[in-house]
């Protein structure tokens, strides 16, 4: 993700104030602190920005299509019950308490 695009949806600002170098600069500091919320390796830097390398389980909309995937396949096969059980599974992270608490505190 380019540095500007990175100021603009974290700070919320027009693309125009996106691209002050006073403004641009505070960016790499910040992302040497989050390179060690994750583990080694997983922020890494590139050309004009960041990459956030993460294997697709890693990522709860992964996990989410997946097992979506699933459960349409045992739809397909005629397992009406187990389909409802796979598209609980699919849905369960966002309806938990602990999801919610934590979408309190964002």
């Amino acid at each position: 993700m380019a540095t500007t695009e990175i100021v603009r949806q974290v700070r919320g600002l027009p693309e125009q104030e996106a691209h002050k170098p006073e403004i641009r600069n505070a960016v790499p500091a910040r992302v040497s602190l989050l390179r060690h919320v994750p583990g080694r390796g997983v922020v890494c830097a590139v050309p004009g920005g960041y990459l956030l390398d993460l294997p697709g389980r890693a990522v709860d909309s992964a996990r989410f299509e997946s097992a979506l995937s699933e459960a349409g396949e045992v739809c397909q096969r005629g397992g009406v019950g187990g389909a409802a059980d796979a598209y609980r599974r699919a849905l369960a992270p966002w309806w938990s308490d602990s999801a919610c608490t934590h979408s309190r505190s964002v």
